[in-house]
């Protein structure tokens, strides 16, 4: 019920912005960037989150915690570029975020966002949708994706993996830009 409710408000999404080959961001030029991983992820992905940070980019993390795993504590400690969503972040009823997670999504503007998210989960789709970035990339899941640059592989990719491969065909387009 609530991921028919979901589908259908993304096909209006989708249906409604047409995607433009002109909201291309450089990796040399985009300059803030907002990260979307799965909380058992982000662990494994914070030296490739700091190096990226250390290159000079301004990298926003949202760390989808929306699973009710057993035994798992709760991050703590987070640094303060890193936004944990928990499943109270999004409505019961619907699975939409909540308005004050709404609220912060208008407030930034991103030149890009990367979801290396691995598995399909509506929640985290309609996310990708309203995040306002210009340019969005990430791993091809399901029938419907909101990215302009997207990898897909027959084998399971880890969210490291996933980051890996982006940044690599990313900064691939970025140099034949610059070549033309």
């Amino acid at each position: 019920m609530f991921n028919y409710n979901l589908k259908q408000k993304i096909k209006k999404i989708q249906a409604g912005s047409p995607r433009f080959s002109d909201s291309f961001q450089s990796y040399e030029r985009a300059r803030r960037i907002l990260l979307l991983c799965e909380r058992d992820a982000f662990e494994a992905l914070l030296p490739q989150i700091e190096a990226f940070r250390q290159a000079g980019k301004e990298l926003d993390v949202f760390v989808i915690d929306t699973k009710k795993q057993k035994g798992i504590a709760p991050m703590s400690d987070t640094p303060d570029y890193v936004k944990v969503l928990t499943s109270s972040d999004f409505s019961r009823r619907t699975h939409t975020p909540v308005a004050n997670i709404l609220k912060l999504l208008q407030q930034c503007r991103y030149d890009v966002m990367i979801d290396v998210t691995t598995e399909l989960n509506y929640s985290t789709l309609y996310l990708a949708y309203i995040i306002p970035a210009s340019y969005k990339m990430g791993v091809k899941k399901g029938d419907t994706n909101p990215y302009q640059l997207m990898i897909q592989s027959t084998q399971p990719l880890t969210p490291s993996d996933i980051w890996e491969n982006l940044l690599f065909y990313w900064k691939k387009i970025d140099i034949k830009e610059n070549n033309s």
